[in-house]
């Protein structure tokens, strides 16, 4: 994984992007796993153990669940992982992966 400095000094790892995958989410018609929305964003799930950007750990979400005020990345956050709890997200990304990989 290559790495480069950002504005504050410090090493970030830099995200590998499989754009294959990527265009399939993107195309094959996948909906939020929130609202259902065919309007789509793909929100890379994240644990304190896996904190890089792995393509394979990938869920689609509107643009409203991804970073909306109830998101991973919004204000309502704790209430959003009480809803869909991390293990439900790795096995949805983790479900969407193995499709991809039979596709």
């Amino acid at each position: 994984m290559l790495s480069k400095k950002n504005n504050h000094g410090r090493i970030k790892p830099k995200a590998y992007k499989d754009k294959n995958y990527l265009s399939y989410m993107h195309n094959s018609g996948k909906t939020c796993l929130v609202c259902g929305s065919n309007n789509i964003e793909l929100h890379h799930v994240k644990t304190k153990i896996l904190t890089d950007r792995d393509d394979s750990r990938i869920v689609p979400l509107c643009p409203n669940h991804h970073r909306g005020k109830y998101s991973p990345h919004g204000f309502d956050i704790k209430q959003f992982y009480e809803d869909y709890p991390l293990d439900y997200l790795l096995k949805e990304a983790q479900r969407h992966y193995d499709e991809y990989k039979h596709y």
